[in-house]
């Protein structure tokens, strides 16, 4: 009986409208699939060059400050409120420079966190300085995070690559500065440190 209702339904509807229909649907679930797997090569591989990032501390002087990207960059968001891609307070400012690039540490201090955080910073370091200052590193790209909780940093370390991971329109590193545990203007706050953005 299933082999004549096979061959019915073949008769009926085309062999080839069958195979029409078994190639799209077999394509419109391939496409998802495809793009599911690029997705997660995207974001949860290394980057080439991510176990060697360019910077160093070898010449800083102790207790200097310095600009958390290894290499030129330019300002793409300021503190504030931001009208454009979607409205909110920015409550940092945005550098960029090129995806991969290294992200360094502002100054010498102890990792708070490090890792994957909610409100839209995806890939995120914090670190707490002696002044009681904090700093912040967001968008980093997924594997490059070079520091863990409780380790300490030096003025100009490595600790991660430029990325766009969490909330963003390209890569960029989201960089923030604390008092008090609020959020203040980097720009004045590092300018006081002498470092000009």
């Amino acid at each position: 009986m299933a082999a004549g209702t096979t061959a019915a339904i073949v008769k009926t509807i085309g062999l080839r409208r069958i195979v029409a229909w078994g190639v799209i649907s077999m394509t419109v679930l391939a496409i998802p699939a495809f793009f599911a797997g690029f997705l997660f090569v995207t974001l949860f591989s290394t980057p080439a060059g991510a176990a060697e990032p360019e910077g160093g501390t070898e010449n800083i002087p102790p207790g200097a400050w310095v600009v958390p990207l290894s290499v030129d960059y330019r300002i793409t968001s300021v503190f504030g409120y931001r009208p454009n891609v979607k409205p909110h307070d920015h409550f940092g400012i945005d550098l960029a420079s090129s995806c991969g690039d290294t992200v360094r540490a502002a100054t010498t201090g102890v990792v708070t966190f490090s890792g994957w955080t909610t409100g839209g910073w995806g890939n995120r370091i914090i670190i707490a300085h002696a002044d009681g200052s904090k700093t912040g590193y967001a968008h980093m790209q997924m594997g490059s995070l070079l520091v863990k909780v409780g380790d300490a940093v030096e003025a100009g370390q490595p600790i991660g690559l430029e990325g766009n991971t969490g909330v963003g329109t390209g890569c960029h590193l989201h960089f923030e500065t604390f008092i008090n545990g609020i959020r203040i203007n980097p720009v004045p706050f590092m300018s006081e440190r002498g470092v000009i953005f």
